[in-house]
């Protein structure tokens, strides 16, 4: 983000609450994302971007598009947004493998650090789903603690019920 000098930002009303993005303008590379207001998601940027100004967008931008596309039905239109945030090899595998889930697939997190290589590294792929910056997007909310358990979920249990019901319904 080094010549990034700027952040955009909105937040779209969606069934599962407010939900809030933020982008660099020149690029739309989505840095981080979730449910809630501008102030609650703004916390979520990497530390660098925290210093930059924020100007709210709530014309036509690849996310606001993205997000309606899903909401039409096209659950796979998240795939074509552009995404970054910080992470190690590991975290990375963690959140290509998510990105390449389908839309209401549940995994373990076993079974998610098995697909992202490191099948021993249950607790380190539980720690990849907690840092996720770019929820929805990047869908951390399709990873149960076992078969039976939904675990936890940043935005709240209802939120991920919601989501996989939801998908589950329109996929």
């Amino acid at each position: 983000m080094s010549t990034t000098r700027s952040l955009e930002a909105t937040t779209l009303a969606t069934p599962f609450g407010a939900f809030t993005a933020f982008w660099t303008p020149d690029d739309e590379v989505l840095r981080a994302c979730g449910f809630g207001e501008l102030s609650d998601i703004a916390p979520v940027l990497p530390r660098s971007a925290r210093r930059l100004p924020v100007r709210p967008n709530d014309g036509a931008s690849a996310i606001q598009r993205a997000v309606s596309d899903v909401l039409d039905g096209d659950l796979d239109a998240f795939g074509a947004l552009r995404v970054n945030q910080p992470g190690t090899p590991f975290r990375q595998s963690c959140w290509s493998s998510l990105r390449a889930s389908a839309a209401g697939e549940r995994m373990t997190y076993r079974e998610l650090a098995e697909r992202a290589g490191r099948p021993r590294s249950v607790r380190a792929a539980t720690r990849a789903c907690a840092l996720n910056r770019l929820v929805w997007v990047v869908p951390c909310h399709r990873v149960v603690r076992s078969p039976a358990g939904l675990g936890d979920y940043r935005y709240g249990v209802a939120i991920k019920t919601a989501l996989l019901d939801w998908e589950s319904d329109h996929r």
